[in-house]
């Protein structure tokens, strides 16, 4: 059975001058930011009130972004925070950590981290279908078909990841009284048939590809799909308002296309932020794969690269509180459930205002319940009036169309 060693040399070539200010101080400052933030995003876009398909996404994405943060924390706090990495140089890392390590530091946030990655490409791919194919939104942007999707998103997520969770593993070996030294072992099959060297870059390779290339490549076609269409429907706009001022139907045809490219434009620009970190990520990864196992760049080269690579994973982390202020500031009925969190306001979803050939839209606003007589009276009307209207539309219409107002 092949080993190697995993003591504080390997470590010290992720230098303290860098890692300990990054991971140890920057990164549990931003995780706790996130922590607030994405809980926010949860119990927000958690209310009946926004339950959409697209809503199932983002809600997912703040989980997925929330736990690679905290499945990460654990190290950072007694590594660099607590000064570990001092404990590490003089006595060896503990039997706890030795053998626990690995998940906190490299495979949880590597499961959840790819998660998001791939939950943001389907996030692309089901707006490209709203706005480019609305023929198709019935068959592939349903409700039930979205939670499915999220699903086997998250469970490939861990597959991908489970090759290295079932080869490799970490042993503590006590040295002397005071000093221990940490093994990392792989198993007897992948050193006699495959080779370790080769088992792990064919890993990274894979990795490299599914993770990094490929959801970038998907990325920027249907984002810049996206924002062709948005463009050109911006374009044409002007148009539309006279026609439709003229034709006494502003609510009907203009209402629903704003609030569909506001939606969008909002989408656009948490996918933008993120494109803007998973590039150099992504470039970062590859030129440390090109160093380490092909030698195609100068092994001299290795600590530059293993410096960015300290900060890839920093960045990774850092735009993470952003997109809590992106639907704050671009998404009213985000901001309105917001709101209502800290307030004695009643939140209520108005029937839908109907138009020939348009698809309803609801309007969404805050009643102050003090000011009401009876609120129990009017909620009763008002849902007796919601459920005449809701009634009149199709299944379709319920389930699929509303989705495009986030």
């Amino acid at each position: 059975m092949r080993t190697r060693k995993k003591s504080h040399r390997e470590f010290q070539s992720q230098p303290p001058w860098l890692a300990r200010p990054l991971y140890g101080l920057a990164a549990p400052a931003i995780i706790l930011v996130t922590l607030v933030t994405n809980s926010f995003i949860v119990v927000v876009l958690s209310n009946k009130n926004l339950r959409t398909p697209t809503n199932h996404i983002l809600l997912s994405m703040a989980i997925t972004e929330l736990m690679t943060g905290l499945s990460s924390c654990p190290w950072f706090l007694y590594y660099y925070t607590f000064g570990g990495l001092y404990d590490d140089q003089k006595y060896g890392l503990s039997d706890f950590w030795c053998r626990t390590h690995p998940y906190f530091a490299v495979h949880l946030p590597t499961i959840f981290h790819t998660a998001a990655i791939w939950l943001t490409v389907y996030l692309a791919i089901q707006r490209y279908i709203y706005v480019c194919l609305p023929s198709l939104v019935v068959r592939f942007c349903t409700p039930k078909k979205t939670r499915h999707i999220i699903i086997y998103i998250c469970i490939c997520a861990f597959v991908s990841e489970l090759p290295i969770l079932l080869t490799q593993y970490s042993v503590s070996v006590k040295i002397s009284n005071t000093t221990r030294s940490c093994f990392h072992k792989n198993v007897d099959i992948i050193d006699k048939v495959v080779g370790v060297d080769s088992w792990k870059a064919m890993l990274l390779c894979l990795r490299a590809v599914f993770v990094h290339i490929l959801p970038c490549a998907l990325l920027i076609i249907f984002t810049a799909c996206l924002f062709k269409t948005v463009n050109e429907a911006d374009r044409k706009r002007s148009v539309h308002q006279i026609l439709c001022r003229k034709a006494q139907t502003t609510s009907g045809c203009l209402s629903s296309n704003r609030l569909m490219h506001a939606t969008t434009r909002m989408l656009l620009v948490v996918i933008a932020i993120f494109l803007l970190i998973e590039i150099p990520v992504a470039l970062i990864f590859i030129m440390h794969l090109l160093v380490v196992f092909y030698r195609l760049l100068d092994m001299n080269d290795y600590k530059t690269v293993n410096n960015l690579l300290i900060i890839r994973n920093f960045l990774i982390i850092l735009t993470y509180p952003l997109n809590f202020a992106i639907y704050f500031g671009m998404s009213s009925s985000f901001k309105l459930q917001f709101r209502q969190l800290f307030s004695r306001q009643a939140l209520y979803i108005t029937s839908p205002a109907d138009g020939a050939g348009w698809r309803p839209r609801f309007s969404v606003q805050l009643i102050d319940i003090h000011k009401l007589r009876r609120p129990s009276r009017l909620m009763r009307k008002m849902t007796q009036n919601y459920g005449q209207k809701r009634m009149s539309a199709t299944a379709l219409d319920a389930s699929a169309m509303t989705d495009e107002y986030l």
